[in-house]
């Protein structure tokens, strides 16, 4: 992955890859440990984990939350994506980056550092500052906020083993009866739904940096609309 110039590319360089190996989710079905099995713990890990992609294939949204620990700083995030909008916030070092995106159009606002990053000086700070800032998801320069704000995209490098994968048993995460999936080539093992549908359940740290994101709101409406009055960085 490409890694941009600004603030939010650069929190969402550091966190996608992270999150492919380590990280934790929780399940957008609520099943409980006492649900009904689904039938997955019997099959390959190979099978288990196509099974999760069909199914995050057929949902429209998710909901995903939680802390990636990066060398330097905490990035967190809590955001809501769909395939064709997107809405949240991505926290780094404790300051806010808010984010839209509608259709092909993505909107976003933050800390004075985060414009300074986007603008370059204290005119554009004093510009920039309190705005929603809109710019064309395709725009080159923003391609990782772009992938962050795509259901599709972002969970496939989620889902995207980059070694072997294995089956690590059965057990009870909080309160939800899982199947655990290893990577090889990652450090985090993967949770997945053992009742309902096969959804992600948690992706979670087994390496040196501490990640914790949850899954849960599967196919529920994403609530994004357009800020009014953005500034429309393509113009500028």
């Amino acid at each position: 992955m490409r890694i941009s110039r600004t603030t939010l590319a650069v929190v969402v360089a550091l966190l996608l890859p992270t999150a492919v190996a380590c990280g934790s989710s929780s399940g957008g079905s609520s099943s409980s440990a006492a649900a009904a099995d689904n039938g997955e713990s019997a099959k390959a890990p190979g099978q288990i984990l196509s099974d999760v992609t069909d199914a995050v294939q057929g949902a429209r949204s998710v909901h995903l939350s939680g802390t990636v620990n990066s060398d330097s700083s905490d990035i967190g995030f809590d955001v809501t994506v769909g395939s064709a909008a997107a809405k949240g916030t991505l926290t780094l070092s404790g300051n806010e980056i808010k984010l839209v995106r509608v259709g092909d159009a993505a909107y976003f606002s933050g800390s004075d550092d985060f414009y300074r990053m986007v603008g370059g000086s204290d005119a554009a700070i004093s510009l920039l500052r309190g705005r929603w800032l809109k710019v064309p998801s395709s725009d080159s320069r923003f391609q990782s906020f772009s992938e962050f704000t795509d259901k599709a995209k972002l969970l496939s490098s989620m889902l995207d083993a980059t070694g072997t994968v294995t089956k690590s048993g059965v057990r009870t995460y909080n309160g939800q009866k899982v199947i655990v999936l290893h990577d090889s080539g990652g450090d985090g093992d993967l949770y997945v739904a053992a009742s309902g549908t096969p959804y992600p359940v948690a992706i979670v740290s087994t390496g040196a940096k501490h990640a914790a994101i949850t899954f849960s709101g599967w196919d529920e409406p994403v609530d994004a609309t357009a800020p009014a009055d953005a500034i429309d960085l393509s113009q500028l």
